[in-house]
């Protein structure tokens, strides 16, 4: 059953990997992550941090199905950026760990839940 609800609501969780270990970027589902402005961000240059393979994600997030990772939960405590869009929403869903469940919060609480950064990390449309 599809959920009846805007996608810019939506939250995907991107697990990006950083010379200090993984980190988990959140953004709205229809958009993508800016890893130059997430790398500048978190003070890195952009060939410092990358995308976690499908693999990595099996064997790191063994709780979790791949592409479902939370912003947060698990047994991994990992930084994690909020793009500031999402975070100005009122409420967020995301999936909870399998492509079938999902949870809605404010998204406050989220943040607060995560101790979450909140940086404008989108990419945005030429």
């Amino acid at each position: 059953m599809a959920l009846e609800i805007p996608p810019r609501v939506v939250a995907k969780t991107v697990i990006v990997e950083t010379p200090a270990g993984n980190m988990r970027a959140v953004v709205a589902a229809p958009d993508h992550i800016d890893m130059h402005r997430l790398a500048d961000h978190l003070g890195l240059a952009k060939s410092d941090i990358r995308l976690a393979s499908e693999v990595e994600l099996a064997v790191e997030y063994p709780t979790f199905e791949v592409g479902a990772v939370p912003p947060i939960g698990g047994d991994r405590r990992e930084p994690v950026v909020i793009d500031s869009a999402l975070a100005a929403s009122e409420t967020v869903v995301f999936e909870a760990g399998t492509h079938s469940e999902s949870v809605r919060v404010a998204t406050s609480a989220l943040v607060r839940a995560c101790n979450a950064q909140v940086a404008n990390i989108r990419a945005t449309e030429m």
